[in-house]
C-alpha cells in the first residue's frame, strides 16, 4: 500500500514536467505558436543555441517588450501584456539565395523570425512562435518547416 501510495505521488508531481513541450502548435491567424513551461532566459538561451547550432546567423534580437513599453504612453497603455518579449531574426545562407534566385520578391522572407515571450499574467509559461504566410509556396514551405524544427528542438529539450 505505501509503495502504491509513493508511486501515485511521484506521478502526480512528475506530471507537470512530462507535459512540458508536448504542446502541439497552434494557429492563430498569420502566428503559428508552440507553449512549453520554465525558466524564460533559460529557454531563450536553448533557442539561441539551437539557431547557431544549425549554422544560422543571428541579425539581431529584437525586445519587443522595452519596444512596447516605450510606445505605452502613446496610446494610453500602462503596462504591457509581457513580462518579456524578444523577436530573433536570422538567415540561412543557401535557403536565401535560393529562394531570392528563385523569385526576386521572395526578399520579403527574409531575415526569418521566432519570437519569444512570457505573458506577464502566465508566468513561466513561455510561447515560441514564428509568422506563417500560408503552405502554398514552395519557398514558404521550406522556411516553415525549418522554424518548426528549430522550435520543436527547443520546447523538446
Amino acid at each position: 500500500m505505501k509503495r502504491c501510495c509513493l508511486l501515485l505521488t511521484i506521478c502526480l508531481l512528475a506530471w507537470p514536467v512530462l507535459l512540458v513541450g508536448t504542446e502541439s502548435p497552434r494557429t492563430s491567424g498569420p502566428a503559428r505558436v508552440y507553449q512549453t513551461w520554465g525558466d524564460y532566459e533559460t529557454i531563450k538561451a536553448f533557442l539561441l543555441a539551437e539557431i547557431r547550432g544549425r549554422g544560422l546567423v543571428i541579425n539581431r534580437i529584437g525586445d519587443v517588450n522595452d519596444m512596447l513599453g516605450r510606445t505605452a504612453g502613446a496610446v494610453g497603455a500602462t503596462i504591457t501584456a509581457y513580462q518579456n518579449a524578444e523577436a530573433i531574426l536570422f538567415c540561412k545562407a543557401d535557403l536565401s539565395h535560393n529562394i531570392t534566385n528563385a523569385n526576386i520578391h521572395n526578399i520579403v522572407l527574409c531575415p526569418y523570425s521566432i519570437v519569444i515571450y512570457e505573458p506577464r499574467s502566465r508566468p513561466g509559461t513561455i510561447f515560441l512562435g514564428y509568422r506563417s504566410t500560408g503552405n502554398e509556396f514552395p519557398a514558404v514551405r521550406i522556411i516553415n518547416r525549418l522554424l518548426d524544427e528549430i522550435i520543436q528542438q527547443v520546447v523538446d529539450m
